[in-house]
């Protein structure tokens, strides 16, 4: 293997002994975008409702930026706890409210290591116990609160007397069988 590599060096050494020189004159000068060879025409004029921040040399303490004062007139988005929290606030969550302390002392780590005999390749992602369980009871919590909200809807289409109600029920009926 050593000789393998030694005539792989020795290729590479001739194969850049005859190659001309790099020629970096023309690239030490000019900006980026010159060399790459990117032009951009910015537009000959500006808006009058447009605002131009005042270039400033001294970046220690930069001048404040005034803006005109906005109205939003939009509702509030409703933040729900899936939107806001990480994966590791939703884990510890899902681990609080789905798993008993018998379960997360005695089972858990019984079930951690009868996946390690099953799967030896386990041990590579450490030792994580009652995570999967955890995190599989809350999706299924969440999934049902979803189906939930979707009995709340078709049932207020019905009262509605809408010809979308069948189509619904179908739809619900695919949520609950589809296992994804």
């Amino acid at each position: 293997m050593s000789k393998l590599a030694g005539l792989f060096l020795i290729a590479l050494t001739v194969s850049t002994v005859g190659a001309p020189p790099a020629d970096l004159s023309d690239h030490t000068s000019g900006s980026a975008a010159a060399r790459l060879g990117i032009r951009y025409h910015p537009p000959a004029q500006v808006p009058g409702n447009t605002f131009v921040a005042p270039a400033s040399t001294d970046l220690a303490s930069p001048e404040p930026l005034l803006l005109e004062p906005f109205i939003v007139n939009g509702s509030r988005a409703k933040l729900t706890e899936r939107a806001i929290l990480t994966d590791g606030a939703r884990l510890k969550l899902a681990k609080d409210r789905t798993l008993s302390p018998l379960y997360r002392y005695t089972f858990g780590p019984l079930a951690q290591l009868a996946s390690y005999y099953f799967n030896p390749l386990g041990l590579l992602l450490g030792w994580r116990p009652n995570d999967a369980e955890a995190q599989v009871l809350y999706r299924q919590e969440e999934r049902l609160q979803m189906l939930g909200e979707m009995d709340a809807l078709v049932r207020l289409d019905r009262i509605g007397g809408s010809k979308d109600s069948k189509l619904l029920q179908r739809v619900r009926f695919g949520a609950v069988t589809d296992t994804r």
